[in-house]
């Protein structure tokens, strides 16, 4: 998904710290909080830094993950080498309302030094918290984290090494957010947008010396609703199409991706269930034909429309309204109700059929997509 904008990031020694975000946000998206912490102390292992929830006017953060890792520390020509304490952890707010630029969060923590930064990634309605993984490590040593996601969405990987200035290494095809952080804890955080389900496994970590905690989140975004336009034109054929389906009770078909594993076990992915239906026309007028051939044009392009089951056609009168028509588009008539917004399902051609002088046949499978339009 999108990365709209983050905070500069803000570091202290002292509790609180704040931030705010450059602009204001935008209505249904995701927000972040990204905290690290860390304690350094000699002689002996110090307490692990305690961060509480992110505090925003209005806002409520929930907690992703959290990470913490004490090691001794790597001494520096010829100093001793210190006791370390760290925690990292990614705060989150799905479907926010906007959030001004004077709104600030800030973070209360105990214990040696904190910094945190706030991310805006773009999202939709529907999105939800997917797996997570922690980590922690000396080093150069990499985390893997294997995140198993059923659809589209955002994986997001944070860590916290307090040693030494801190970049991300393996990663292949992330994008990286600045690092934050503070003097002798440095962050450094990455994401990537993933366009369908599957296993996504890849190599993470610091690559400068010290020892690091880590963690990543992934959300599962459905993909933006259609955006409908309201119908300017409407046609109802002259002959009704034959053997439909009840309305509202028609076939699924699972978009699904299967694979086999070496040790030959199946996994399947679902992307979605469609709900789907054939009308078959087996008396198309040549008088209709202009009208069909309208309406196609516009149905392969893979647009929306309107497709209105009448009853007790053709015996019931249709009025001349649009919103009285079989087919109607692009889009629908706004308060349509009895009605399904339809797109065309794997159909790349319009081929009606001849069958006698004058009258032709054809078959239309649509796809319900009703439950993913947005006005």
């Amino acid at each position: 998904m999108p990365l709209i904008q983050y905070s500069s990031g803000s570091e202290s020694s002292s509790s609180p710290i704040t931030t705010s975000f450059p602009q204001p946000t935008q209505e249904g998206n995701i927000l972040l909080c990204l905290v690290q912490a860390a304690t350094v102390q000699d002689g002996s292992p110090p307490a692990l830094p305690v961060i509480s929830p992110p505090s925003t006017p209005g806002f409520t953060w929930k907690l992703a993950a959290t990470e913490s890792f004490q090691f001794l520390g790597t001494g520096f020509l010829g100093d001793p080498a210190p006791y370390v304490a760290e925690v990292a952890a990614i705060y989150y707010i799905l479907n926010a309302p906007s959030m001004a630029i004077s709104v600030e969060t800030s973070v209360s923590f105990t214990g040696g030094g904190c910094g945190m930064q706030i991310v805006e990634f773009q999202s939709y309605p529907g999105a939800s918290l997917g797996p997570t993984a922690i980590g922690s490590g000396y080093f150069t040593q990499a985390m893997t984290p294997n995140l198993v996601l059923s659809g589209p969405g955002l994986i997001v990987c944070f860590a916290e090494d307090p040693q030494f200035d801190t970049e991300f290494a393996a990663g292949t095809g992330y994008s990286v957010i600045p690092t934050v952080g503070i003097g002798t804890a440095i962050g450094g955080s990455q994401y990537q947008d993933i366009f369908g389900g599957g296993n996504y496994s890849t190599a993470f970590g610091p690559s400068i010396y010290g020892g690091w905690a880590m963690v990543a989140v992934s959300f599962l975004i459905p993909p933006p609703p259609i955006r409908i336009p309201a119908a300017t034109n409407g046609f109802t054929p002259l002959y009704p199409p034959i053997k439909k389906q009840p309305f509202g009770l028609w076939g699924l078909e699972a978009k699904r991706a299967d694979s086999i594993t070496a040790d030959g076990v199946k996994q399947s992915v679902l992307e979605r269930i469609d709900s789907v239906t054939t009308l078959y026309f087996p008396f198309v007028a040549l008088s209709d034909m202009p009208q069909w051939q309208a309406f196609e044009s516009y149905a392969l392009t893979g647009g929306v429309f309107t497709y209105l089951p009448l009853d007790d056609y053709p015996n019931e009168v249709i009025g001349s309204a649009i919103e009285d028509q079989m087919f109607q588009w692009p889009g629908t008539v706004a308060g349509e109700t009895g009605c399904s917004i339809c797109q065309l399902a794997e159909t790349m051609d319009w081929k009606p059929k001849f069958s006698s002088p004058g009258i032709f046949s054809l078959t239309m499978k649509l796809r319900d997509v009703s439950d993913e339009v947005g006005s």
